[in-house]
């Protein structure tokens, strides 16, 4: 074996090791899951996403996203490449009714008819991703206060 194939060896070996534990170009990727509820009582069908902040003009990483299920949680997974997680570090979540969502006529108490406040919507709440991910990132929407 020359020592230009082992260097080559040696590399593609490294590549392997940071893709298997979550690294990529600049950043790691942890297990995120979690429940959104409103006033208690969790919500099927919403979106939930987060979005990497930086400091730096380097690229933080992909986003990540996942949908509720009928208990309210949700699991994400990178946007690209599609992946288990989200970046390790703070993000913008947004948390978004299911397609078709809100109807401000429907009386029938239906709790897919929720409109969240602004700031589910905005980006304006943030979440901290742990190095060894979360399975309590749970969002508890009220409504908006008057």
């Amino acid at each position: 074996m020359t020592r230009a194939s082992f260097r080559l060896g040696a590399l593609a070996a490294a590549a392997v090791c940071l893709a298997a534990a979550g690294c990529g170009p600049g950043y790691q990727t942890a297990p995120v899951s979690g429940q959104v509820t409103w006033e208690g009582e969790p919500l099927a069908g919403w979106g939930v996403s987060f979005q990497p902040i930086s400091d730096s003009p380097a690229d933080p990483g992909p986003g990540s996203h996942g949908t509720t299920d009928a208990e309210g949680r949700y699991t994400l997974r990178t946007v690209e490449p599609d992946r288990p997680g989200a970046v390790v570090g703070r993000h913008r979540v947004r948390i978004t009714p299911p397609a078709g969502g809100y109807d401000p006529m429907d009386d029938l108490g239906d709790p897919q008819a929720i409109q969240p406040p602004p700031h589910f919507l905005d980006g304006s709440i943030e979440f901290s991703v742990p190095r060894g991910g979360t399975g309590e990132a749970d969002f508890h929407l009220q409504p908006a206060e008057p």
